[in-house]
Parts: C-alpha cells; structure tokens; sequence
C-alpha cells in the first residue's frame, strides 16, 4: 500500500490530480489497478489517503513540546517532504477544494496550541494578537519556499549555498518573525 501511496504522491506533484489516473498509479507502484481501487476506492479517495499518510508524518516529525519549537520542527518536515509540498500544489491549482485537501496539516495539534494561547491571553485581557493570521501568512511562505525556492535562490545567486543550509537559513526568518514580539521587527529585517 505504500508503494501505492507513493505512486500517487509522486505522479499527483509531477502531473496534476486531473492528469493522473488509477491505472497510472497503479503502473508506476507495480500492482493491477483493480487492487488499487478494492484497497483506496476511486481517485479521490486515494488521494484522501495520501493526505491522511502524510498528516500523520508531519505530526510525527513535528513532535510534541513548546509550540514555538514545534512550529521550527514543522518546517524542517516541509523540507523533509518537498514531493508532497508539490502535490498539494498541484492539487490546490487543479481546483480541489481545501476541504478534501484538509488544509489543518500545518495547523494541527501543536500549532494550534499557539493560537489558542494566544487567544486565551487576549480573553485575559492580553493585547496578544490574533496568532491565525501571521501563522497562515508564515505558513504560505514556508510552502512558496519549498516550490519556488530553488528558482529564486538561483535569480539571487544563492544556488551555491547548500540546500539544507539554504532551508535552515530561510526556516530561522520564519521562525524568528512568529516569534517576534508584537511590534517588533524580527532580526535582519532592517529599521523600522
């Protein structure tokens, strides 16, 4: 089955859900289609499982602890998983609906206890601020760095640095500007 999962994973980035089909799938894992659609049902479906696979890796990479760590951790798994990275985007320009791609696999668990700390600390009386709104603009950097990196980076002659240095660097900013303090500049992002 994880062959299958695979299959789909790799064909679905490469190609769009819309051009890919179970016979495909199945080719690319070794296995007779009609095992695929017995096993997964139809595409759709198969495509569920592979978001709820990769789900369970990210929250198994993620780990448990401080949720400003856990965020950091997270962002190494986006590195760790760049093929399902593609995926999604492929998936999301397709035109499926982020509720059949569950878009809570960046705002699971352990970042959600951030936003409702900082929610609990605003009830609190807190000027905390409202954490949704910085995590999905951070969110969607991570994922356009992990599509567009390797492009940008060679338009500013960074391709010489190496891509886990690159990752890590870029992953420091982002962590660094979540953690920020409200109306605080993070490091390297110049004067106010």
């Amino acid at each position: 089955m994880d062959a299958v999962l695979d299959a789909a994973t790799e064909l679905v980035a490469d190609r769009g859900p819309n051009a890919v089909t179970v016979r495909a799938i199945a080719e690319r894992a070794g296995v007779n289609h009609a095992l695929v659609h017995r096993y997964f049902g139809t595409k759709d479906e198969l495509i569920g499982a592979v978001i709820d696979r990769e789900v369970a890796r990210f929250k198994a990479l993620a780990g448990d602890g401080d949720p400003t760590q856990t965020f950091g951790r997270m962002l190494g798994a986006l590195s760790e998983r760049r093929v399902y990275v593609r995926f999604l985007a492929r998936s999301i320009l397709d035109g499926y609906r982020s509720a059949q791609l569950r878009p809570d696999f960046l705002l699971f668990g352990q970042v959600r206890d951030v936003v409702e700390a900082a929610a609990q600390a605003r009830e609190a009386g807190s000027t905390t601020p409202d954490m949704r709104v910085p995590i999905v603009a951070l969110g969607s950097m991570a994922l356009g760095w992990r599509i567009f990196g390797e492009f940008l980076a060679t338009g500013l002659g960074l391709d010489t640095m190496p891509p886990e240095q690159l990752d890590a660097a870029i992953d420091g900013f982002i962590t660094s500007v979540l953690l920020a303090p409200p109306g605080g500049r993070p490091p390297g992002t110049g004067a106010p």
